[in-house]
C-alpha cells in the first residue's frame, strides 16, 4: 500500500493527465458541434497524423514534466514525515507548478489549430482565416475550461504536501482563486453560448450581445466584491505579516475579525489561542527567573539557550553574555565541546567556574527534553559551597572530637 505522500502523488499525475488528454478532446468535440470543422475534415485530420502525434506526444511529455516536478516533492515529503524547510529547489518546483501547467496547455491550444489547418488546406489561407479564429477560440476556451478543474485538483494535492515543506510563500492566492472560479470561468461559459449562437445563426442580435455584455458586467461585478470581502477578511493578517520584525504573542493575540464568515472566527480564535500562549509564556518565563536554582537549558551540542537570573547570581555572567556558548566555559571539568551531553536526573557534585575565574562547588541534575524534533537539556544547578565547607567542618570537628576522646583513654591507663 502507498504512502500518504506517494498517493497525492500518484493522484496528481493521473487527474493532470487526464486534465491534458481531455483538453484536445474537448477542443475538437466543440469545433465539430459549433461547426467549425466538419467530421469528414476531421477524418482528414487524423489521416495526415501529424496532429494525432503531435497531441499525443504533448500530453506524454506534460506527464513527464509534471512527473519531474511532483516526484522530488513527494521523496521529500516521506523522508520527512514530520515536516521541515526543505531545499530552495524544492520550493522552485512548488511555484513552478502553474507556469508549466498552463504554459503547456496554452503550447497545445495555439499549436493545434495551425496543425490542423496545415493538414486540411496547407495552411492558413483568406479563405480559412475565420474558421481558423474560431477554432483558436475554441481550443483556448476548452483548455481553460478543462484544464481548470485539474488544475484545482494539482494545487489541492500540492497543498497535502506543503506540510511537509514549510511553505515560505503564497503559491495561488485566495483572490486570484476567487477571481477564476467567479469571473473568468463564468465569463468564458456564456461566451461559448454567444459564439454558439453566432455560428450556428450567422448573426448576432443588439439584445442578444447587450444580455451577454451585462451578464459580464454583473459576473466581474460579483468577483471583485468577493475579492473585496476576501481582502478585508484576512487585512488582520496581512496587517500583521507587513510590520517590521518578528511578531511577538503580544502582537498575535491583537488579532481581531474583520468578517462574519470562516475566516473571521478563525482569526477571532487565532488571537484567543495566542493570548493564552502569552499568558503561558509569561508564567513560565517567570517561574524560571524566581526559582533558587539556576536553570540552563542547552541544545544537543551544549550551546546555552536559557539563562536563568539564579544562574547568573551563581557564575556571574548576564544571559546575553552566555546566550549561544558552550557550557564547558561553565564547567569545563565536566563538559566537553565535541563529547555528548548525557541526561542523568539523580544529584551530582561537580566544580564550576566563576566569571572571577574562582571555582565554585555546585550540584547538577541534566534532564531531556524535545522541542520541535530538537533535543534540549535542562540543567538544574545550585550552590553548595556553604554546604559542602559545613560538611568540611563537621568532619573537623568529628575528628578532633575522636582525637581528644583517644587521648583521654590514654591519659586514664
Amino acid at each position: 500500500m502507498l504512502d500518504a505522500p506517494e498517493r497525492t502523488g500518484a493522484r496528481f499525475s493521473i487527474y493532470l493527465f487526464l486534465g491534458y488528454l481531455l483538453a484536445p478532446l474537448t477542443g475538437f468535440s466543440a469545433a465539430i458541434l459549433f461547426g467549425v470543422i466538419s467530421t469528414e475534415q476531421l477524418q482528414q485530420v487524423l489521416a495526415v497524423g501529424v496532429v494525432p502525434v503531435f497531441s499525443v506526444s504533448l500530453v506524454f511529455f506534460s506527464l513527464f514534466q509534471l512527473q519531474r516536478l511532483i516526484t522530488p516533492l513527494t521523496t521529500w515529503a516521506m523522508q520527512h514525515p514530520a515536516g521541515g524547510n526543505a531545499p530552495g529547489h524544492l520550493h522552485n518546483l512548488l511555484n513552478r507548478f502553474s507556469r508549466d501547467f498552463w504554459g503547456l496547455m496554452a503550447l497545445h491550444a495555439l499549436a493545434s489549430p495551425v496543425l490542423v489547418f496545415w493538414s486540411l488546406d496547407g495552411g492558413i489561407t483568406a479563405d480559412n482565416q475565420f474558421a481558423f479564429v474560431h477554432f483558436l477560440l475554441l481550443q483556448s476556451v476548452s483548455a481553460i475550461l478543462v484544464g481548470m478543474p485539474a488544475y484545482l485538483f494539482g494545487l489541492h494535492q500540492l497543498g497535502k504536501l506543503a506540510g511537509h515543506l514549510s511553505l515560505n510563500r503564497i503559491m495561488v492566492s485566495l483572490k486570484s482563486r476567487t477571481l477564476l472560479l467567479t469571473g473568468l470561468v463564468p465569463l468564458l461559459s456564456s461566451s461559448m453560448l454567444v459564439e454558439y449562437y453566432w455560428l450556428n445563426t450567422g448573426r448576432l442580435d443588439t439584445g442578444y450581445l447587450i444580455t451577454w455584455i451585462t451578464l459580464g458586467v454583473i459576473t466581474i461585478t460579483i468577483s471583485l466584491l468577493s475579492i473585496r470581502s476576501m481582502q478585508q477578511a484576512l487585512h488582520p493578517f496581512q496587517e500583521l505579516f507587513n510590520r517590521s520584525g518578528a511578531s511577538t504573542h503580544e502582537d498575535l493575540a491583537r488579532l481581531r475579525p474583520a468578517s462574519t464568515d470562516e475566516i473571521g472566527h478563525l482569526t477571532q480564535t487565532l488571537g484567543k489561542v495566542f493570548q493564552r500562549l502569552g499568558d503561558q509564556e509569561t508564567h513560565m518565563r517567570a517561574i524560571i527567573d524566581t526559582a533558587a536554582e539556576g536553570i540552563i537549558v542547552v541544545d544537543e551540542n551544549g550551546l546555552t539557550d536559557t539563562f536563568n537570573q539564579a544562574a547568573e547570581r551563581l557564575f556571574g555572567y548576564l544571559a546575553q553574555e552566555i546566550r549561544g556558548r558552550h557550557l564547558s566555559s561553565l564547567m569545563p571539568g565536566v563538559f566537553e565541546v565535541k563529547k555528548p551531553i548525557e541526561a542523568h536526573t539523580e544529584e551530582h557534585e561537580v566544580e564550576g567556574t566563576h566569571r572571577n575565574g574562582s571555582i565554585i562547588q555546585i550540584s547538577l541534575r541534566i534532564s531531556e527534553m524535545e522541542i520541535s524534533s530538537k533535543r534540549m537539556f535542562t540543567c538544574l544547578v545550585a550552590d553548595i559551597t556553604q554546604r559542602k565547607s559545613a560538611e568540611r567542618e563537621l568532619l573537623e570537628a568529628e575528628a578532633r572530637y575522636r582525637a581528644l576522646v583517644e587521648t583521654a583513654h590514654d591519659l586514664v591507663w
